[in-house]
């Protein structure tokens, strides 16, 4: 799943964090129901992180704002679709 650019998700920076976890979910359980077993996307993609780091920026891409309030990778080894 391409994250640069916003490609593939989130489908824009200025949706709420709440929206951006309901397009991933909803991305998920399509892969789900085709049988798919794994879900791959960038987790860094222009030297910034779509996860929360002490180190890295978070990602442009992910959200306008400096803090989203939400860690994606903690959200997706909890997301329901599993």
């Amino acid at each position: 799943m391409a994250t640069v650019a916003n490609i593939d998700w989130p489908n824009s920076t200025s949706d709420s964090s709440t929206t951006q976890q309901s397009q991933l979910a909803h991305y998920v359980d399509m892969m789900s129901s085709t049988h798919m077993n794994a879900v791959m996307f960038q987790a860094r993609t222009s030297g910034d992180a779509l996860y929360s780091s002490t180190i890295e920026p978070w990602s442009k891409y992910l959200h306008a704002h400096l803090l989203i309030g939400w860690c994606l990778l903690c959200w997706c080894s909890l997301c329901p679709a599993q």
